[in-house]
């Protein structure tokens, strides 16, 4: 669903925000439809969040398959290494839910990923 800011301007959350139950019963006059319509054209800034082994290389290999095999634009990358473990939060542009997901199972094919999931700090 959409919910329109004090600035105006539309925010996309997800059904199962955490916010969202809030959202929905103290500002329903805020509170517009929404649907990932992925037309062609249409770029949509997503962010997903990648647990590894911390192995020369990896970042490298992940970084190929975003801009080299499925051609996304990159807006962000974001790592921590600690204890032989990195956590990565990077943000792209993919134009459908099907590219997203082929995103997510690309990187988790990856040797020494561990996990990948869709980040939204926002909801």
């Amino acid at each position: 669903f959409g919910f329109v800011s004090v600035s105006g301007g539309i925010r996309v959350h997800r059904n199962n925000c955490p916010n969202a139950a809030s959202m929905l019963s103290k500002f329903s006059y805020r509170v517009v439809k929404a649907k990932w319509t992925g037309e062609a054209g249409s770029n949509y800034l997503i962010a997903i969040k990648v647990i590894g082994e911390d192995d020369i290389g990896i970042i490298s290999n992940i970084s190929q398959v975003i801009s080299k095999e499925l051609k996304l634009k990159t807006r962000s990358i974001n790592i921590d290494s600690k204890e032989g473990l990195f956590e990565g939060t990077i943000s792209v542009f993919v134009n459908n839910k099907h590219i997203l997901n082929t995103l997510i199972k690309k990187i988790k094919e990856i040797r020494g990923v561990l996990s990948v999931s869709r980040f939204d700090k926002s909801g």
